[in-house]
């Protein structure tokens, strides 16, 4: 009888991912500004700040990247074996552009991609090694090894669930009609309840 025996996620020090600047919002301004029902332009720039406040905080919830962004991560060591996967953080992964570490000599060292395969289907994505590979030795030293990737559901905003995007401006709407007043405490917990339950329709538990 044969027994599966799932992949093992591999447990080490990774420092919090970093993410670069999105190009767009996963909702445009006339879109946010049709549903504040906002038909001047006087609040412009205000409403795309909320925009962007109002996304990074979906994303916080979420636990994910909306629209495409490079990450980077930074781990303390590989895998001890070669079952083990590592896993990237923010959600869905779309590719690895590179794997570097830092050698016993001490010299940083490019990590050919024919050495792991990428599991893109996986949420979070992940990285394991290739058939006949093996982990490379690293130095002894604090965060040797980056990883770059690219994150998101993709770089238009139609490719991020309505759910999201929905969530996005309820979020910025929020921030909008409250913009003059101090919210605190319950305040937020009600006001933001219904876009915090969209978020975590597409909630990744935290790596």
């Amino acid at each position: 009888m044969n027994v599966y025996c799932p992949p093992r996620m591999v447990s080490f020090r990774v420092d919090p991912a970093t993410l670069s600047p999105v190009r767009n919002e996963p909702v445009t301004l006339a879109d946010l500004k049709s549903h504040l029902r906002v038909l001047h332009s006087d609040d412009d720039t205000d409403i795309s700040g909320y925009l962007q406040a109002a996304r990074q905080t979906a994303e916080a919830w979420a636990n994910r990247a909306f629209i495409t962004q490079t990450a980077t991560v930074k781990m303390s060591r590989f895998p001890e074996s070669t079952t083990q996967l590592i896993e990237l953080p923010y959600g869905t992964l779309q590719s690895v552009t590179s794997i570097t570490y830092v050698d016993e000599a001490g010299d940083s060292q490019a990590w050919a991609s024919s050495n792991y395969v990428v599991d893109t289907g996986h949420v979070p994505g992940r990285v394991g090694l290739a058939y006949n590979a093996s982990w490379p030795t690293i130095r002894d030293w604090d965060l040797p090894i980056t990883i770059i990737y690219e994150v998101g559901f993709g770089s238009s905003a139609t490719d991020v669930p309505q759910a999201l995007r929905t969530a996005v401006k309820m979020i910025a709407a929020e921030m909008y009609e409250r913009r003059d007043n101090s919210i605190i405490g319950a305040a937020v917990s009600e006001t933001t309840l219904p876009a915090r339950t969209l978020t975590n329709i597409y909630r990744v538990h935290p790596i």
